[in-house]
């Protein structure tokens, strides 16, 4: 846990991202490290086989966290990037393997006390449930809420051709925003927003396909990733500040005509898309192609779903000391009369369901494009001739009429 801690200090105050001042972490890793000293009293102090579960519970939870946060680390070292915090975080990424394998010795040494074989075998049945469902609710949630706040920054990508050319966007909040853009030659822009991973990369193709019908097309790093300021954040927390800059920037173009401008936003991208649009009016048409839950308060109903996405939600919320923006629930609602497209795939088992959910939200201006036999973003790759003429023509018809 300590050494956790003290690369959580390293990252985000020693060696912060660029643009990021020294006293943006100090109140979030005072509460993170006041929390992490109760739980340990507590593990100390109460007595028992109830002290014994918490410790378990305690080491699980922590050995989750150290494992996803130090695995970023490793994955970044191992493809030649490694430097800076990626030494303390491989450590931590050892230890936090070490402190689990710890947990499941301590859980089986109880299984095996003294006892009748047929209580050892009810003890270790228990044992197996008790433990699948702590990694269910409790280690799978915090590992991927420590990971969204922690993808490792990757090497600028280069643009998608030589077209583009580089723009540097300035964000309300004070950050420098990496960019490229290409003309436009029909007098419309489309901002393409990334997945989760944050940077352009990922969007070459969309990019390409708007550029190929004469949309001039903005592509960006979001903040914290590739050549831009910043934190990352894989559930688009802030996002909206960098497509309010990408706004400032296409509104300003001589090739582009007043009102002609929209976003095509990917996974996390399409969450934000929906943020932006509900805010900026600037913003005339959007495409939201994956469109799932950034926040608690989007999450698919049930008490499981609750369960796991609350902790996942807190821990990035602790760990990045970010907040969500405008639930997509509640952001589709404000952007009518302005048409949005929903493209909704079935590889995630709750993306069609919560589109469903928005498209009703949206209204009359708002359509639902389903694709239960396509994986999630890629209805490009995989129905290409569809799309092309769906998200084109919805294109076309919301920024420069029939």
């Amino acid at each position: 846990m300590l050494v956790t801690y003290l690369h959580a200090v390293d990252e985000l105050l020693v060696q912060r991202q660029p643009g990021i001042d020294l006293g943006r972490h100090v109140g979030d890793l005072g509460v993170v490290g006041a929390l992490m000293l109760v739980a340990c009293l507590s593990a100390v102090l109460l007595p028992g086989r109830v002290g014994t579960v918490v410790r378990i519970a305690l080491a699980v939870a922590v050995g989750s966290v150290a494992a996803a946060d130090g695995a970023t680390h490793v994955l970044r070292m191992a493809a030649g990037h490694g430097g800076g915090a990626d030494v303390s975080g491989l450590v931590e990424a050892v230890l936090g393997v070490a402190l689990i394998g710890v947990a499941l010795r301590i859980a089986w040494r109880l299984v095996r006390s003294p006892a009748r074989a047929r209580m050892r075998w009810a003890r270790a049945g228990v044992a197996t449930l008790v433990s699948l469902t702590i990694a269910f609710l409790v280690a799978m949630p915090l590992a991927v809420g420590t990971v969204q706040v922690r993808l490792p920054r990757h090497p600028v990508a280069p643009p998608p051709d030589d077209s583009y050319q580089p723009v540097s966007l300035s964000t309300e909040d004070g950050l420098r925003i990496a960019g490229w853009y290409r003309r436009s030659t029909n007098g419309s822009a489309v901002m393409v927003l990334n997945s989760a991973r944050g940077d352009h990369s990922a969007a070459h193709r969309h990019a390409s396909l708007l550029a190929a019908h004469g949309f001039g097309v903005l592509v960006y790093d979001a903040r914290g990733t590739g050549g831009s300021e910043g934190e990352p954040n894989g559930w688009g927390w802030g996002w909206a500040a960098d497509v309010d800059a990408g706004m400032d920037f296409l509104t300003a173009r001589p090739d582009v005509i007043a009102g002609r401008v929209g976003v095509l936003g990917l996974s996390t991208g399409a969450d934000v898309a929906i943020e932006a649009a509900a805010h900026d009016p600037r913003i005339k048409a959007v495409v939201a192609d994956g469109a799932t839950a950034s926040q608690f308060a989007d999450r698919p109903a049930g008490a499981l779903a609750a369960l796991t996405t609350w902790p996942m939600f807190a821990t990035a919320a602790l760990w990045s000391g970010g907040r969500p923006g405008i639930p997509v629930h509640a952001a589709i609602g404000r952007i009518a009369p302005r048409p949005v497209l929903l493209v909704a795939s079935g590889s995630i088992a709750v993306e069609i369901p919560l589109n469903r959910e928005y498209a009703e939200r949206g209204g009359q201006t708002t359509v639902l494009w389903s694709l239960p036999d396509v994986d999630h973003t890629q209805a490009l790759d995989q129905v290409p001739d569809d799309y092309e003429r769906r998200v084109l023509g919805f294109l076309r018809d919301a920024l420069q009429g029939p």
